[in-house]
């Protein structure tokens, strides 16, 4: 099964760091159509990362959930369901817009729209979600969700959608937290979170939310997830509202 997902910054005791996946450690069963604007792509009918429904024909993740896929008309997105067992409905992805400036491994500019082949009807569990009108501040109180991994030696992958509340920090305070390892701008919208939570393998490209508009697209870690104290990161998705709606247009 491929599962290519939330990449992660592995620190060991020599702040070594290395590429892997990431889902959501000692989150919360997300409420049954609570988060319609949620999507599980999927790679051969097993789900690799998350995303978010702009428009009925267009969805939001991020570039580096696609740095190893080579066939577009293999990938589907699931919408409509908390369960990835059970309920939605898949549809057909006709194209990748990557950022034209995506820089891999550097998570740089790491945001990706995707165009489906057929219009996704839109219900009471399956709605779009607006972009933000203003950014983000520090302190604002956020919404992460996905099917993320929650457990990691041994690896557990939940099959219902699980939700994790975080708080935005400064790009500042970031930067000094994790800088000397991967560049931190103000392009990037970094998280704290309680001890023992964090996303993980498997969240990537999904929404980190601000009450009702989408902020973030779940994009790097620290790993052993919700091992460190170190922030989580995202893109931060009003420094790129114009590109989107340019594209998606």
């Amino acid at each position: 099964m491929l599962i290519l997902i939330l990449a992660v910054l592995f620190f060991n005791r020599h702040a070594k760091a290395t590429n892997t996946s990431t889902r959501i450690v000692n989150g919360n069963e997300a409420p049954d159509g609570g988060i319609p604007y949620q999507v599980s792509l999927r790679l051969g009918g097993s789900h690799f990362c998350g995303g978010s429904i702009l428009k009925a024909e267009w969805i939001l993740s991020a570039s580096h959930c696609f740095d190893r896929i080579r066939y577009v008309q293999y990938i589907t997105a699931l919408v409509g369901t908390n369960d990835l067992k059970s309920g939605g409905d898949e549809v057909k992805i006709d194209k990748i817009v990557k950022h034209p400036d995506y820089v891999q491994k550097q998570y740089k500019n790491d945001i990706a729209l995707l165009k489906t082949l057929q219009r996704i009807t839109f219900n009471e569990r399956v709605k779009p979600i607006p972009l933000p009108e203003q950014d983000t501040e520090p302190g604002a109180n956020l919404l992460v969700s996905g099917w993320g991994q929650t457990k990691e030696n041994p690896a557990e992958f939940p099959d219902k959608l699980q939700m994790l509340n975080v708080t935005a920090i400064s790009v500042e305070e970031c930067k000094n937290q994790l800088g000397k390892f991967i560049p931190i701008d103000e392009t990037k919208l970094c998280t704290s979170k309680q001890e023992g939570t964090s996303a993980c393998s498997g969240d990537s490209g999904g929404p980190l939310v601000e009450g009702t508009v989408l902020v973030g697209v779940a994009s790097f870690v620290v790993t052993p997830c919700a091992t460190f104290d170190y922030p989580d990161g995202y893109t931060r998705v009003f420094q790129y509202k114009d590109w989107i709606t340019k594209n998606i247009s």
